[in-house]
């Protein structure tokens, strides 16, 4: 079920920037998480989101406005695996 206005408002107004971002991106292309935290810059051409979804292995190409993809390019990934703090180990 799609978000309302006013629903995307309130999540707007207290998410910090990069899960803002993540959210943006979800609602734009349509993808699952699983998908959207394999993205990568490389991810990025000609003013859309292109990938594989993991769960079926079909290819999308999902348009997103300007102002996204200019923010995709500066913020992917949006997951970088940890290392282990060796101090911590």
């Amino acid at each position: 079920m799609p978000y309302t206005d006013a629903e995307i408002k309130a999540f707007r107004a207290v998410a910090d920037p990069l899960t803002e971002l993540f959210f943006l991106t979800s609602i734009q292309t349509g993808l699952a998480v699983a998908d959207l935290v394999q993205l990568q810059p490389s991810n990025l051409e000609d003013g859309c989101v292109v990938t594989r979804r993991q769960k079926t292995g079909k290819g999308v190409m999902a348009p997103v406005s300007p102002e996204l993809h200019a923010q995709l390019r500066l913020a992917l990934p949006f997951y970088a695996p940890r290392t282990a703090d060796p101090k911590r180990a």
